[in-house]
């Protein structure tokens, strides 16, 4: 058998399964089983346009600064995951971010993943939440370096969700290679309300 008709069968092949498996699964009762979860329904009603006020702490004891920005988020990939994209214009540390919240039904976990313009580092957040707390923890470890020393960072961020339309996310973190610096300590308090 030559290539050319090799490639003719295998292609005719490809084209019966194809055919094959959306008539066995309307057989076996039709459209497949939603992936959505309570847990995505409740991150999707999150999706919209939101004003952020927030504070950071730049060393223990300091007075916090304040800063405004916004933020969007949007439902992807029918409701299983919201990117919100976010830029602080303003304060001690300007930059522009993304944000990816999702959750796994096998582990029962929430995830979060963030990147951020001046930093090359994507970090991965996960966390438990049972849908109907009004709070949720994720933790992320990762290593970064700083004033030429490699630092480990025990980051936990809790999401507290008064309705879809007011959360307030806080950031902890707790530092290994830095002098001094045994204790968590809260880093910043961001506030989104939605706009109207």
């Amino acid at each position: 058998m030559n290539s050319k008709i090799r490639t003719a069968v295998l292609a005719l092949l490809a084209l019966a399964v194809v055919g094959i498996l959306p008539a066995s699964s309307q057989e076996k009762g039709g459209e497949p089983p939603s992936l959505l979860t309570d847990q995505h329904k409740a991150m999707a009603a999150w999706a919209g346009d939101f004003e952020t006020t927030g504070k950071m702490w730049m060393e223990p004891g300091a007075d916090a600064v304040e800063f405004k920005s916004s933020a969007k988020r949007v439902s992807s990939f029918g409701g299983l995951f919201v990117r919100e994209t976010y830029e602080v214009k303003d304060g001690p540390f300007p930059h522009q971010g993304e944000i990816t919240w999702g959750y796994s039904p096998t582990t029962k976990k929430v995830q979060f993943m963030h990147v951020v313009s001046v930093d090359p580092t994507l970090r991965i957040f996960e966390g438990e939440w049972d849908g109907k707390s009004k709070k949720i923890e994720i933790k992320c470890t990762y290593k970064m370096s700083w004033e030429g020393k490699d630092i480990t960072a025990h980051q936990r961020n809790e999401l507290e969700v008064e309705s879809a339309d007011k959360q307030t996310l806080t950031v902890f973190t707790r530092y290994e290679g830095i002098e001094g610096a045994v204790d968590e300590i809260k880093e910043a308090e961001i506030n989104y309300t939605r706009k109207k």
